[in-house]
């Protein structure tokens, strides 16, 4: 592997949140194929992903916005008082600027979508550990559209 696959140093711990197991399996495997990257747990569970975060403190976690019990917005949210050293990456199937607005007011630092920013998750999730953003430039683009939109009428 080269050096700008893996980072030096120990792997980062990373815990992944996706209600499908499938999906689950897919960023465990890219993740793995990316190096460095040491997978300390799964759920598909919101609950148990509080209890999950606070046994294994992971460096990052990997979540998609829709869990059961309780959805990653408000997990996110929780962990900002609970796990501050925990950084946040959602990876969500479906977005919008205000899901993408909302996710990132939880104190996120990244947000990728399903099916289209899969090639940079490594990238993703290495920025993010290293407290960097993480935001593809679509998303980002739309982030401002939104923004813009809201923005009130100079006089």
């Amino acid at each position: 592997m080269s050096a700008e696959t893996v980072d030096a140093g120990p792997p980062l711990r990373l815990l992944i949140a996706d209600r499908s197991p499938g999906e689950r399996r897919a960023i465990r495997k890219q993740l793995a194929h990316a190096g460095g990257i040491d997978v300390v747990a799964d759920t598909g569970d919101g609950e148990e992903l509080v209890r999950l975060v606070h046994r294994h403190a992971p460096a990052v976690l990997v979540t998609d916005v829709s869990l059961t019990r309780r959805d990653g917005l408000d997990v996110a949210q929780a962990l900002r008082s609970t796990a501050p050293g925990v950084h946040i990456l959602f990876f969500a199937a479906a977005s919008t600027a205000e899901l993408e607005l909302a996710a990132l007011r939880t104190g996120a630092l990244g947000f990728l979508v399903k099916g289209r920013d899969e090639p940079g998750l490594a990238a993703a999730v290495r920025a993010v550990a290293r407290g960097e953003a993480a935001i593809a430039p679509a998303t980002a683009m739309r982030i401002v559209e939104g923004l813009r939109r809201r923005a009130p009428e100079s006089a």
